[in-house]
This record gives structure tokens, sequence and C-alpha cells, in this order.
């Protein structure tokens, strides 16, 4: 046996074992674990009756059918199950993300390391995040979809859009294999509308490009609606959005569509120059350093760099403990928005907001003249990545321990983890 080819597995099969032990450190029964027990001690798991647990949440909770399915079954086998299986599914999104963003075989081994350090900087970074809500609870509501997702696309990758030639079991257990992670990943409603446009995205590439849209892709769409509409006329977020109105946040009644896009899109911006999280700082930081080196037009692109260092300047401030020129800009608790702010500090901090969306768009749009697939490609996850925190500003739960952001920054490491990648690309051709 040739053991060499095994070796770029060796990063993911030690990444495995540091989570494990990671894992079993963890408190598990804790937040909302009591919570399901109990719902799952009065209401049957596997019932299809009123009184059993789908129906029952759906009715009275969360659309989220599919992966609140999950965590009820997590809370009634041994903890030690989930310890393992969470373990494993933070893995699987270390060898998705080599799988899908890299195509150097040589170097398969430092990508597989490149790809388990980016999730293990993930975990530590927002264990607080992680553990809000409980990690058990958290982690399946949120990671595991995002897994389901990525193991999606890169099967449509891989298979579908490569036309691979399969036997009719083959192409069978594909097919499910599909169906089931998509219809996993877009139970929890962030990511449905995030994976809605990713599709969006994905029909206009083939249109644009002129490649043949696979038939198996209206199939995909039509389940995406169908989410929506199940989304749309369930009782149960109905009766959530009440609740948590009424208990934590009154004034969310009166707010009109302008107070809610204002909400979501503060929280997204302020998040970024506040420097809440060490991948955007990195990305800024790739994007600039990349669009920069490809470009022929050097000292104009030195602007690029602005952005970044704008946000290294809030942190610094931030952990300097400036706090005067900290909190004057940190709008990242203001549940009302931008607009109810006084107008001088409505402008300076709008002035900011455009500065950290206006350069990095004219990055991507230099990196699009130079390779089109993949200023398409970062365009298209910075979109996603948008929208999936602006839609926060249509639920009162605005401040839900930053899980609303959680999505966001897997969409950071992916494009942290390409322009590493690319970086070395043009490294090595010049």
């Amino acid at each position: 046996m040739n053991f060499k080819k095994y070796i770029k597995y060796i990063p993911f099969l030690i990444f495995l074992m540091i989570l494990l032990c990671y894992h079993w450190k963890l408190a598990v029964v804790t937040a909302d674990y009591p919570t399901f027990q109990t719902i799952v001690s009065k209401h049957p798991l596997w019932s299809l009756t009123k009184d059993g647990f789908l129906s029952y949440r759906y009715a009275t909770w969360s659309s989220r059918s599919l992966i609140e399915f999950d965590v009820g079954i997590l809370v009634s086998v041994p903890a030690e199950i989930w310890r393992i299986v969470d373990s494993v599914i933070f893995v699987a999104i270390a060898v998705l993300l080599s799988k899908l963003l890299v195509n150097d075989d040589e170097k398969s081994f430092f990508y597989n390391c490149l790809a388990c350090f980016f999730v293990g900087l993930f975990i530590i970074s927002f264990s607080k995040i992680l553990e809000s809500a409980g990690w058990l609870a958290t982690t399946t509501n949120y990671i595991w979809p995002i897994c389901f997702i990525l193991l999606h696309f890169y099967l449509l990758k891989e298979y579908v859009f490569k036309n691979r030639d399969l036997s009719k079991f083959k192409k069978i257990a594909l097919y499910l294999i599909l169906i089931v992670t998509l219809m996993e990943a877009v139970s929890s409603e962030q990511l449905l509308a995030m994976v809605g446009g990713a599709y969006v995205f994905v029909i206009g590439y083939c249109l644009y490009k002129k490649i043949e849209i696979p038939k198996v892709i209206y199939l995909f769409v039509g389940l995406i609606v169908l989410n929506f509409i199940y989304d749309f006329c369930c009782p149960g977020n109905v009766n959530r959005v009440n609740v948590v109105t009424k208990l934590g946040f009154p004034d969310y009644s009166n707010f009109n569509i302008i107070n809610k896009l204002d909400v979501g899109i503060n929280y997204f911006f302020s998040w970024i120059l506040m420097a809440k999280d060490i991948f955007s700082v990195i990305f800024l930081a790739l994007l600039a350093v990349y669009s920069y080196l490809i470009s022929d037009k050097r000292k104009i692109m030195l602007l690029t760099f602005i952005p970044a260092l704008i946000v290294l300047f809030f942190a610094a401030a931030g952990f300097a403990n400036f706090s005067d020129v900290y909190s004057y800009f940190d709008l990242t608790n203001l549940k009302y928005g931008l607009l109810s702010l006084g107008f001088i500090r409505m402008i300076s901090c709008s002035v900011l907001y455009l500065i950290i969306v206006l350069v990095p768009l004219y990055s991507v749009y230099m990196i699009y003249k130079n390779n089109k697939d993949l200023g398409y490609f970062i365009f298209a996850l910075l979109v996603l990545g948008f929208g999936s925190v602006i839609i926060s500003g249509f639920t009162p739960s605005l401040t839900s321990d930053d899980r609303i952001y959680l999505n966001y920054l897997f969409i950071m490491v992916i494009l942290d983890y390409l322009l590493i990648n690319k970086l070395l690309e043009f490294k090595n051709k010049n």
C-alpha cells in the first residue's frame, strides 16, 4: 500500500483528536439542553400527531423542523454521541474547505493544515457565541447546517456540473444526499435566504457562461421555494416574534421596513468597523494585498489598504481603552439603527461605513477585471454574507448573543482561505 498519498490527510486526523479532547471538556447539559429535554418528554419525538414534537414546535415556536428534530434526538441519547458527531462535523468542514477551494494537489498537506487552523481558530475565537444557547443547541442549529450546505455544493460541483458517469445506484444515492443536505441546511431560516441567494448566483453564472443548467437544479430551487412557503406559513414563527417582542423589545412592533433595514445594515457594518472578529480584519488586509499585487496601478491601489487600517485603528483603540473614540463609533448594540442618532454622529459613522464597503468593492472589481470567475465568486459571497446579517433587522431577537453573525463569519473563513490560496498561486507564478 502506498502510504504517501494518505499523508495529506494526517492534519485532519490530528485535528479530530484535538477536537474530541476539546469536546470532552465541554459542559453540555446547559442553556437550551434541559429545555429541549423537557419538550421531548412531553411531546414524543417520533409522533406525527398534533401533540408530537414536530407539530408542537412548528405551531408554537419555530419552522426549523429538521435541525430542531436533530437537537431532539441528541438530547435523548448520551451526550458522548454529540461530542463525537460534532467533532466530526467540524473536521468535515475543514475537509470541504480544502476540497472546494484548492486544486493544488502538490501542496494539499499545507492547505489541509491551513483549513484545520482556520476552523480551529473559529472555534476558539467564538466559543462564547457557540456556548450562548448551549454548545449542543448552538452547533446543531448553526454549524451543522453550514457543513451540510458545504457538502451539498461540493457534490454539486464535483458530480452534477462535471456530469460524472455514475451507475444508477450511485446516482440515486447522490441525489438523495444532495436533497437531504439541502433540506437540513435550509431548515435554518437565515441559511435558507443565503442558499436561495447562492442558487440565484449559480444560475446567473451558468447563463452568463452559457453553461447548460442541469435539470436537477430546478428541483433544488423548487425545494428552496417550498421551504420559503413553509417558513412563511409557520404559526410558530409568528408566535415567537410576538413573545420575543413583548418580553425583550416592545418598540420593535412599531418598526417599519426602513427601520428594520437600518438596524440590519448598522449591525453589519458596525461589527466590521469595530473589529469584532479577526476574520473580517484578515479579509480586508488580504483583499487589499491581492488586488494591489495583480493591479498595474499600484499607487492608486494603495488606497485599498484604508479599510483595513481603519478597522485596525479601532481594534487598537478598543485594546488601549480609548473609550471616548471607541464608544462614539461603536454602534454594535444599537437597537434603533443609524436614523436614531444625532445628525453629526450619524454622518460620521455613515462615512466610515461607506469607506469599508466601497473600497473593498473596488478591490473586488479589480480582481474581476483580472479573473472574472474569482471576482464573481468573491462578490457573490460578500453579498450573501451581507444579506445574512441585514435580515437580522427583521427579527426582534436583535441581540441574540451574536449568533446572527455565525453564517457571515464562516463566509469570512472561506474568503480568507481562498485569498491565501490565490496569493500563494500569484507568488508561484511570479
